[in-house]
């Protein structure tokens, strides 16, 4: 098989057909589809069951499990395949149909471990068309460059817009974090040991945005994202690489601190004790206070985020409130 697509699927009746049926129409040949039916309660196995049966032709296999959460589904998936390339796909979302094949295509003349594309977020009203990475000429071939665009945001920590080699991945003995909410991080820790990453200028992965996905929402387990980002910086370290200290204040302020205040700001209004709670944590952590050290210094993080960091320090109610503003404005 060229490529194997990893699908896990929990209780996504309503969208599995449309996404497993936009692999099954994908114009690359030699396909392989495993999806994980992650213990749902709904009728989401039923609805795999129907297109297997109707499409007996199509690599298609099925595999029950008890409910491990995505990161558990996508483990198994990665067990079961045998693809020369792997891709992940969630069960609500779906590819367009040249996706596998233009992505196949550069991972195969280009010799390369991991290939990016462009995406879509799908919301009710509208579509939002988002960059994958901003690479310059496209081709990343050294890994303190490599390093530095996943840690400034210059490419995009997801799993699911990217063609992974299989035996890459599986030498590595990469797992997703099971337990976790954004378990798509250390995703950085994988790449960082590629040789060849390519970015190709087109979207081709469509994530539909859901009202009731729990990235909407607050949870205790937003604040452990911490465990997640430590695991990646004590990694990062551990390789040597010189010259990082930067991007790594980067990553740690902008992944870590803004983008859980920022949630928090938007969806924690509603119980506003809670969500000052949380303003705590994050900002009492020693790591915190470490990477908050002349932030303003840091030509990585622009103009204003400096403002908004510096905003936080003061106040993180006050944060709160300008941020709501400046979202619906």
């Amino acid at each position: 098989m060229k490529v194997s697509v990893i699908i896990p699927a929990y209780n996504v009746e309503k969208y599995i057909e449309e996404c497993v049926m936009s692999v099954i129409e994908q114009t690359l040949s030699e396909i392989e589809i495993i999806v994980v039916n992650d213990q749902s309660s709904d009728g989401t196995l039923s609805v795999l069951e129907k297109i297997k049966a109707s499409h007996s032709q199509v690599a298609l296999k099925i595999i029950s499990q008890q409910n491990q959460g995505l990161s558990g589904a996508r483990n198994t998936g990665i067990q079961a395949a045998t693809g020369e390339y792997i891709c992940f796909l969630d069960g609500d979302d779906w590819l367009e149909k040249e996706m596998l094949q233009d992505l196949y295509k550069v991972a195969s003349d280009g010799n390369a471990e991991v290939v990016i594309c462009d995406y879509t977020k799908v919301y009710e009203d509208r579509n939002e068309v988002l960059s994958g990475g901003r690479i310059d000429g496209n081709v990343l071939r050294n890994r303190k460059d490599i390093l530095e665009a996943f840690l400034t945001g210059n490419i995009v920590i997801s799993a699911c817009n990217k063609m992974f080699r299989r035996t890459f991945v599986v030498e590595r003995q990469f797992r997703f974090p099971v337990g976790y909410l954004y378990e798509d991080l250390p995703t950085v820790m994988l790449i960082a040991d590629a040789s060849v990453v390519i970015k190709v200028d087109k979207s081709y992965y469509n994530y539909r945005q859901r009202s009731g996905s729990i990235m909407n929402s607050i949870s205790p387990k937003m604040v452990e994202k911490i465990v997640l980002v430590k695991q990646i910086i004590d990694y990062i370290k551990a390789k040597g690489e010189q010259g990082l200290e930067e991007a790594l204040q980067s990553f740690y302020l902008n992944t870590y601190v803004l983008q859980l205040i920022n949630q928090l700001a938007i969806h924690g209004n509603k119980d506003t004790k809670q969500r000052d709670q949380y303003f705590n944590t994050i900002l009492s952590k020693q790591e915190s206070r470490f990477f908050f050290k002349k932030f303003y210094l840091n030509h990585y993080i622009n103009t204003r985020d400096k403002i908004g960091l510096f905003l936080l320090r003061m106040s993180p109610t006050f944060y709160a409130f300008l941020y709501r503003k400046y979202k619906k404005a």
